[in-house]
């Protein structure tokens, strides 16, 4: 799962710097599927902070 600080910056690259999918991932190192999802919103911040502790 990514930070809240790793899909700020993939959001930056492709707004305000015009990247593309495939170049992120291959700056990042995470798959194109998982960056399209974070820049077409298919994953929401909500997702991140709505997860329950896991028990160990």
């Amino acid at each position: 799962m990514l930070t809240v600080n790793q899909i700020y910056d993939i959001r930056l690259m492709h707004n305000m710097e015009g990247k593309s999918n495939r170049s992120i991932a291959r700056e990042t190192g995470f798959d194109r599927t998982t960056i399209s999802k974070y820049i077409n919103g298919n994953l929401s911040h909500q997702h991140l902070f709505n997860r329950k502790p896991s028990c160990k």
